[in-house]
């Protein structure tokens, strides 16, 4: 389960990674090239996550996880959202990373 939790996590993580590269970009046009290259990882492993979670038939299990992974939301945040007891919203994770397959 931790690992589902980490390779989740990166989805944010990437996008940092990719903030710091465009800023790199113009401060060391010369390295474009290689910074580009990066991007285009970060990209794809986003896109990768992405894809992983639309594989979840459960829509709110679905939900919990985007508002938690893709969004950063805490447990807490998405319980008001959703409109449902912080309780029940880690139910929810705990189910939805039980059907998440990476």
């Amino acid at each position: 389960m931790d690992r589902k939790k980490e390779y989740l996590n990166s989805y944010l993580l990437q996008g940092d990674e990719i903030r710091i590269l465009n800023e790199l970009i113009l401060k060391n046009p010369t390295e474009k090239n290689q910074y580009l290259k990066r991007i285009k990882q970060c990209e794809k492993k986003r896109y990768t996550i992405e894809e992983s979670l639309e594989k979840i038939n459960d829509q709110r299990l679905k939900l919990v996880l985007y508002e938690k992974y893709i969004c950063g939301h805490t447990l807490e945040e998405i319980s008001l959202i959703l409109n449902y007891s912080k309780r029940h919203i880690e139910r929810l994770h705990i189910a939805a990373l039980k059907l998440f397959e990476i």
